[in-house]
């Protein structure tokens, strides 16, 4: 209980006390009330020095608080502005946010006087809801007012940089994500993207296939159907300067051997029941050409089968979107692969390839197996080394 000093009145509380004074006495102002305040409630022993700057008072913030406990909006000798309050909540910081999480676990625990079937949590954040979505007389609501704002503040052009405000928090997200190591020792970028691979791949869509289904699938379509200005689609654009960079580098030495070759060339082997000893892949370097070709470039044959120690049949993988066949040389020749050549100019480098082969292993025979065909011709193969070759028997 508190007496008011003027006419010994009893009231409850400070704040009973200071609409008392507004209503019985006529103090409007926050001055009136802070002389009050000083005279009869403030602790003589109390420092008000703000503790910070060491210079100016601290701010009286209202009767029922009293001070800050910095001063607030004063003006040093240079006409700067002191960031006081600014210094001590930093240094508060810690303090402040378990006295927050403390304040949300009490109201989250507690049932509301309004309704005892809620805690006092769940009714501030009803209430709070039903606030944030009335809509004003243009039909819009607070949600509304809130997107217009940060759009607003996304878009604005730093003048330093020149780049977008979402541009350069998206850029420091995106470090912080990086450097940030936690205990187990991984990144924060990696462990997010590791929790939100997981939970694509858990979440069944409607007709049965996972997200990660969808997105993959999403994302091959944009890649393949996004046109750039320079005339490629983006995979194509991206195949081009991952090839251009390892050029380079001094990286690339010849083309790579896919990982489908090898599984055709397994299923071949098998097929045709070809003895493993005899069989060489392109990765051993049993036959590299590196003549008619640009600096460092090196080409290896995909698959070389041999007898009694010399190439008897060499076999060329290619892939309908890196190569191309001769009829059909005409209307496409123009047209550029995945790596961004022009199909024209490849179907003359494996002319190059093949005539190097003929001219340096004229007894050996030469086939290629196409993506689109490769049952049948695997199935040519097979029978042309039936009818020429004794096939050891398995």
């Amino acid at each position: 209980m508190y007496i008011c000093q003027i006419c010994k009145k009893e009231v409850k509380g400070q704040r009973g006390l200071a609409q008392h004074l507004r209503q019985a006495h006529n103090y409007n102002t926050i001055e009136q009330l802070k002389n009050y305040y000083d005279k009869y409630l403030l602790n003589k022993n109390e420092d008000l020095l703000c503790p910070v700057c060491k210079k100016h008072q601290r701010k009286f913030y209202c009767f029922s608080v009293g001070y800050c406990k910095t001063c607030i909006g004063q003006i040093d000798e240079n006409g700067n502005k002191l960031n006081c309050r600014t210094i001590w909540a930093n240094k508060d910081k810690e303090k402040a946010k378990i006295a927050g999480l403390k304040g949300i676990e009490t109201m989250k625990t507690t049932f509301s006087k309004e309704d005892p079937n809620k805690t006092i949590f769940e009714v501030k954040k009803e209430k709070w809801y039903k606030k944030m979505i009335h809509k004003d007389s243009n039909g819009r609501d607070s949600f509304d007012k809130i997107g217009d704002k940060v759009r607003k503040h996304h878009n604005s052009i730093d003048e330093i940089t020149g780049k977008k405000f979402s541009e350069i928090q998206s850029e420091k997200a995106a470090h912080t994500r990086m450097i940030t190591i936690l205990p187990n020792g991984k990144t924060l970028a990696q462990v997010a993207s590791k929790k939100a691979a997981n939970t694509v791949a858990s979440i069944i869509m409607s007709d049965g296939r996972t997200k990660k289904e969808h997105m993959t699938e999403k994302a091959i379509q944009t890649r393949y159907n996004t046109i750039l200005p320079n005339g490629l689609n983006i995979w194509q654009e991206t195949a081009r300067k991952a090839r251009e960079t390892m050029i380079k580098k001094g990286n690339i030495k010849y083309y790579g051997y896919s990982k489908i070759s090898k599984v055709v060339f397994n299923k071949l082997v098998k097929l045709c029941n070809l003895n493993p000893n005899d069989c060489h892949y392109a990765k051993n370097e049993y036959i590299v050409i590196t003549e008619g070709l640009e600096k460092n470039q090196v080409y290896r044959v995909d698959f070389t089968y041999t007898k009694d120690g010399k190439p008897f049949i060499f076999i060329e993988f290619n892939g309908n979107q890196f190569h191309i066949r001769e009829l059909d040389l005409k209307k496409r020749k123009d047209e550029l692969n995945l790596f961004g050549e022009k199909f024209g100019d490849v179907y003359q480098k494996d002319l190059k390839k093949k005539q190097y082969l003929r001219d340096h292993f004229p007894d050996a025979y030469y086939f290629e197996i196409w993506e689109d065909t490769i049952e049948e011709d695997c199935q040519k193969i097979c029978e042309f080394l039936s009818t020429n070759f004794k096939l050891p028997q398995s």
